[in-house]
Formats: C-alpha cells, sequence, structure tokens
C-alpha cells in the first residue's frame, strides 16, 4: 500500500482525534519528530472575531517572527515545532485532507523534519513530510466553505458578512481557544515532547 507520511503539530498530535478524522480501525503509530527554522503560529480563524487553529510558518532571515500577526503578543516562539508524523494510506490521508479544509482554510506544504529519538543507540534520521499551512488571505475563501466545515470551524456567517472581507481579516491573527490550546498541551505530553516546549504550549495564552 501506498503511505503518505504526515507531520501533526495540531489537535492531530492527539492519536484518537487523528484515528477518528480518518477514519483508521485500530491504530496509528506515531513518531516524535521536530521541524526546525519554523514557528508554531495562530492565523487560522475559527469566528469573527475569535480564536485561531495553529499553523506553522517559515522563520525569516531575521530569525524573529512578529507575535503581533501571529496571535502570540509578547510571547517567546521556539524557533522549531515538535509535532509528530504519522504514515497514512491514501484514503486515510484524503478523509484527513477534507476534515481540515485543505484549499480552503489549509494548503500542503512539504517539509523535511528530524525523527527523534532520545535513546543514545538510535540516531536521528531526517524525513519528508507533507503538513498543513494557513491559506486563508481573505474572509472571502470562509463564506465559500461547505456549511459543515463552517460549523466545525465555528464561523459566524452573518458576522463575516457584517464585518465584511477586510474586517474579518484584521480580525486575525488570534491566540487559540481554551479547548484548542488544551489539545495540543495534551497532544505534547503524549509524546513526551522536549520540556521547552512543552513550556511554551502549556503558556500559550488562549481565549
Amino acid at each position: 500500500h501506498l503511505l503518505i507520511t504526515y507531520f501533526a503539530y495540531g489537535s492531530n498530535m492527539n492519536s484518537d482525534v487523528l484515528e477518528r478524522r480518518v477514519g483508521a480501525k485500530s491504530s496509528i503509530p506515531q513518531q516524535r519528530c521536530i521541524l526546525r527554522d519554523w514557528g508554531l503560529v495562530f492565523n487560522v480563524p475559527q469566528k469573527a472575531p475569535g480564536p485561531a487553529f495553529a499553523s506553522v510558518e517559515k522563520i525569516p532571515q531575521s530569525g524573529i517572527l512578529d507575535n503581533s500577526k501571529i496571535g502570540l503578543d509578547n510571547q517567546s516562539i521556539p524557533p522549531f515545532v515538535e509535532g509528530c508524523i504519522y504514515d497514512l494510506t491514501l484514503p486515510q490521508f484524503m478523509l484527513l485532507l477534507a476534515s481540515e479544509g485543505i484549499g480552503v482554510a489549509y494548503k500542503l506544504q512539504r517539509v523535511r523534519v528530524e525523527s527523534e529519538s532520545r535513546s543514545p543507540s538510535t540516531s536521528t534520521r531526517k524525513v519528508l513530510a507533507y503538513t498543513f499551512v494557513n491559506s486563508i488571505t481573505n474572509g472571502r475563501a470562509i463564506l465559500q466553505m461547505d456549511e459543515q466545515k463552517q460549523q466545525e470551524m465555528g464561523v459566524e456567517v452573518e458576522e463575516v458578512k457584517r464585518l465584511g472581507y477586510s474586517k474579518m481579516m484584521r480580525s486575525i491573527p488570534r491566540p487559540p481557544s481554551r479547548r484548542y490550546k488544551e489539545l495540543l498541551s495534551k497532544g505534547g505530553r503524549a509524546l513526551d515532547l522536549s520540556p521547552e516546549y512543552q513550556h511554551f504550549l502549556d503558556n500559550v495564552v488562549s481565549l
């Protein structure tokens, strides 16, 4: 079977969440990994105005991400993203794409991650994987989502129309919701991410 490697950095770090979204009949193995020179950001809107979902963003040459533009004002952002990889079948990957709003909320991005091992006898290896990055550049894209996806994202369609597209986009980036932030922290603990990164997840400001 063709297997597609997917890098999860958000709620899909929780294996039960990922397995439910892809219709898995049995558990899917995870492997902890790290994406260097990228940062975790919150710039995929849920509501207008309201909390945001996570994405990842390439660290600029300056080495500094502008926190005011990514929903994490006055918070230090690690210059790497920790998470895990899954090897998914093509049908599973297609279900995941549909559940995540690929082409509307997110777009595919190929990245090179380092599979992590904390055992001295096991070396780190680099793996090419697909992940999701923010693709929403205007409020119109949100209104073009199907109704089910709008409900999943908590989009208040009438509020988007009332605010107008430009005001809608000025409402993000935003911090995540408390529930979403807790999912990230829970996933990080289950994966035993590094203390530095777990501290970062646990201290993300939420709405």
